[in-house]
């Protein structure tokens, strides 16, 4: 009988501990979730992607008309934003087509953790849908390279054969055209990985196969040489302050932000106790309170980062972790396999995405990310309730990639029409949205073009026209030398409308006399003002709104 109440108990515990993890999966997905409609987020940035992909969708062709070095990973993703185009009949609700892409890109990577580590690494596995690159999540460069290096890794981690090797490799040559800098890693890894296997000369031709095929694809597809494309890249990175992105300087300087980063006391102290105290066997309630204390101490030294980075600091201190944690699971679990598969080709993406990226800690994180994954995975293993550490590290993801700017402390509301349809957003920012897209909407003609001062990310996005600059923020780093003034002077010969955004006025001020002279002044609103440069531009009367927006 006291047999029996054993078994049962037994058995009670661990459908409560079953019932609880699947609590924690739920709640983390449902915010996660959730984060694509109501939580607020840099939305000049996630317009940036959007416009790449919108002005493509228009007619404009990749490096001639546009530019930069970010556009690949539009390119890669224009395919499903033209078919979204289609069905939707216009641009109405792109934004949050482009994030579900992401959440569903990083939940296929969230399957194949599973399938690799089974249902153990489940809640780890969940920091890929709540790591947000830049505090943005939706389709871009960087999301889409680091989405298909996890993929890769995790499928050369899964039992190998041809297919996998030749997905593999597809997935390799996206990474090497959306986000080149973690490529170098991708292939290695791939390569080692297949040279230990049995039959490994057809798997080496499988993946190369699905490699040269995609990459040999994208280029005839934009009807562009691979050469002009890396010229292109090396000129703009050279123009984008990395004149000495390939002399030992940049790497010292990595090292040492690295090191900078991992000088906290705190990380110390998670590093050194849970070797400490998980192989000396010590008292179980300790071992629970370090568990407890660990999210709080990673979280502590990044508290007051309010730059969006906060979350990449705790990426690398987790990354940084595993080494310390490897010794107390070997027993649990094949550490070789999951140190050599994702760790190591881990650390060589972050220090590559560093070196070749100007947002150093940021490019950076991204790479480390799948070792970042490690960590909580091995943190989980160490006890029946050292999973709730994990749990409660991933919620520390959402504190820090909330917004300061865009905090439920302002007055919000749902924008209803244009690319940006479905998002909860600030009121002003939804009035400026709306009042743009509806000034906007009187200047339309295939063959024109719009020229924003300085250029704007959403006067883009909403325009019917095509851009006629770049589309990038640091537009005066991407016009071969020529200073700005002459750029927009150049340019304005060309347009249809000109968009001057108020924070234009006291740095351009040569540059208005011209606009003044050539056009007229049609809209006038507080933040910005629509000049028309078409030959039919008298008769389009003058709308004043000096008065505050309103929705």
């Amino acid at each position: 009988m006291a047999k029996t109440l054993d078994i049962l108990q037994l058995a009670l515990t661990r459908k409560e501990h079953a019932l609880s993890k699947s609590l924690a999966v739920g709640i983390i997905l449902c915010i996660s979730y959730l984060g694509l409609w109501l939580l607020g987020q840099e939305y000049d940035k996630e317009a940036l992607y959007l416009a790449l992909s919108k002005r493509f969708i228009l007619g404009d062709r990749p490096f001639y008309d546009d530019i930069n070095i970010i556009q690949t990973g539009q390119l890669v993703s224009l395919p499903l934003f033209r078919l979204y185009h289609f069905v939707a009949g216009g641009f109405e609700g792109m934004a949050l087509f482009g994030r579900h892409l992401y959440w569903l890109l990083m939940g296929f990577a969230v399957i194949l953790c599973v399938r690799v580590g089974g249902a153990a690494v489940l809640i780890s596995s969940l920091l890929f849908i709540v790591f947000w690159p830049f505090r943005n999540s939706t389709i871009s460069y960087y999301s889409l390279g680091l989405s298909f290096f996890l993929i890769g890794r995790l499928l050369g981690l899964t039992k190998t054969h041809s297919l996998k090797a030749f997905l593999n490799g597809i997935c390799d040559a996206i990474v090497a055209i959306a986000f080149f800098p973690l490529s170098p890693a991708a292939l290695l890894a791939s390569l080692w990985n297949y040279s230990r296997c049995a039959d490994r000369k057809k798997l080496v031709f499988s993946y190369l196969s699905g490699l040269v095929l995609l990459l040999v694809s994208f280029f005839i597809y934009i009807e562009i040489s691979p050469l002009k494309v890396i010229m292109l890249s090396m000129v703009r990175l050279q123009g984008f302050g990395h004149r000495h992105f390939l002399s030992y300087r940049r790497p010292v300087e990595i090292l040492t932000k690295i090191v900078h980063y991992l000088a906290s006391p705190s990380y110390f102290f998670v590093a050194l106790s849970f070797p400490l105290i998980l192989r000396q066997k010590i008292n179980l309630k300790l071992q629970r309170l370090v568990f407890a204390l660990v999210p709080l101490l990673l979280w502590w030294p990044n508290r007051a980062d309010v730059g969006g980075l906060a979350s990449h600091g705790l990426v690398i201190y987790l990354m940084f972790l595993v080494p310390f944690l490897m010794p107390s699971v070997k027993a649990k679990t094949d550490t070789r396999k999951w140190f050599y598969g994702l760790w190591l080709p881990a650390l060589l993406a972050g220090f590559t995405a560093a070196c070749f990226s100007n947002t150093n800690i940021g490019a950076m994180a991204i790479g480390f990310l799948p070792g970042a994954f490690l960590a909580l995975f091995y943190i989980s293993l160490q006890s029946r309730s050292a999973w709730l550490c994990s749990f409660f590290i991933l919620l520390s993801f959402f504190q820090f990639q909330f917004p300061v700017k865009y905090s439920f402390s302002k007055s919000m509301s749902w924008i209803g029409r244009g690319p940006f349809k479905g998002i909860l957003a600030p009121c002003e920012t939804v009035i400026y949205h709306n009042a743009l897209i509806s000034d906007l909407e009187n200047f339309s003609a295939p063959d024109k073009r719009s020229l924003i001062i300085p250029n704007d990310s959403m006067a883009n996005l909403a325009s019917s026209l095509r851009p006629g600059t770049n589309n990038l923020w640091q537009l005066c780093q991407f016009t071969d030398g020529i200073p700005c003034q002459q750029y927009y002077e150049q340019k304005l010969e060309q347009m249809q409308i000109v968009v001057w955004i108020d924070r234009a006025v006291h740095r351009f001020k040569q540059l208005r006399q011209e606009v003044e002279n050539r056009c007229t002044l049609s809209i006038s609103k507080p933040r910005y003002e629509i000049f028309d440069c078409s030959s039919e531009s008298g008769k389009l009367p003058l709308r004043v709104d000096a008065a505050p927006l309103t929705p």
